[in-house]
């Protein structure tokens, strides 16, 4: 998973809605919101397993 991926989807949203396909272009917005929402999720996991590490570290 990675932004270039949300971004590919949504460019085929663009796509879609120029071929007046809006059902597809819905479903299409609603992948890229949950993909963008798990990057999310990692990122902030990530953060915090930085910032306790550096916790960690720093009472060393």
């Amino acid at each position: 998973m990675s932004v270039q991926e949300a971004v590919s989807i949504l460019n085929q949203v663009i796509e879609k809605l120029d071929e007046n396909d809006a059902a597809s272009a819905q479903v299409m917005v609603g992948v890229a919101i949950h993909l963008l929402e798990s990057l999310h999720l990692d990122l902030n996991q990530h953060l915090n397993t930085q910032r306790s590490l550096r916790e960690l570290f720093s009472k060393s």
